[in-house]
């Protein structure tokens, strides 16, 4: 199966993820992790404020006109459809319902890459993607803008200059 990626509204995530399953019948996969945060436990979206919608025989107009939708990523006027290997792989790494990421590996504790900087994603689903550094974030963690998926946040240590 094949999907789009969709941008929803972090405040209405719910509503977009219910509308598009459940009013407009397609099939949504939100990818979650399990995130410990000053001693507690939380399960967040791995890639806050992304779905990935089914590509659906009716098309895809009623799901970028979704309440909580706030585009679809483009390739020219057409959504860019997202490999079906990057879903798989996300999915083979699900235990429970949640991504299972790999540890993460010590990092100095200065800042590995700085603002504008040219890299590639190195580890995980979206390994080979190449992306600008945004700005790096706490515990390790670095925000890239993709040109096929706009703004990700992953760990550190899954990216490598390019």
């Amino acid at each position: 199966m094949t999907y789009w990626v969709a941008m929803i509204d972090r405040r209405r995530e719910e509503l977009a993820v219910h509308y598009l399953q459940e009013i407009a019948n397609y099939e949504v996969y939100v990818p979650r992790v399990r995130e410990a945060r000053n001693g507690h436990q939380r399960i967040v979206p791995l890639f806050p404020s992304y779905v990935f919608v089914a590509v659906a025989e009716r098309g895809w107009w009623q799901a970028r006109w979704s309440p909580g939708v706030v585009r679809l990523v483009l390739s020219g006027d057409t959504p860019a459809l997202l490999s079906d290997a990057v879903v798989a792989e996300l999915r083979a790494r699900e235990r429970n319902g949640l991504i299972v990421l790999p540890p993460p590996r010590l990092q100095p504790l200065a800042p590995r890459f700085k603002s504008g900087a040219w890299v590639r994603i190195a580890d995980g689903p979206l390994s080979g993607f190449v992306g600008l550094v945004q700005d790096m974030k706490p515990r390790q963690r670095v925000e890239i803008l993709l040109a096929s998926l706009g703004r990700v946040e992953l760990a550190a240590a899954a990216v490598e200059r390019a």
